[in-house]
């Protein structure tokens, strides 16, 4: 082989290289970008059903105080419900 074919066989080694490294860093950025949307999205999912979640607790809560001797018997008839409907299968 000539030094001149030679010489064109590592230049063209170290383009490959070059467009690989090239070609890894804007997969990284890509990769690091999808991420922080993704995470920014969890973030807001997750505070959304927070807030929901308060608002039903105190809800809740506020029924139960204005109303506790229908909320007992509420209660009590869920469980009962729950525990015909549990015992049925055996």
């Amino acid at each position: 082989m000539d030094t001149r074919t030679e010489n064109q066989i590592g230049q063209d080694t170290r383009d490959i290289m070059q467009t690989g490294r090239q070609t890894t860093e804007r997969l990284t950025e890509a990769a690091r970008d999808a991420g922080n949307r993704i995470s920014a999205a969890f973030q807001q999912a997750r505070d959304s059903v927070q807030e929901r979640t308060r608002a039903s607790v105190e809800a809740t809560d506020r029924t139960v105080r204005e109303h506790p001797y229908a909320s007992i018997g509420v209660a009590f008839c869920a469980g009962l419900l729950l525990g015909v409907l549990l015992s049925r299968g055996r």
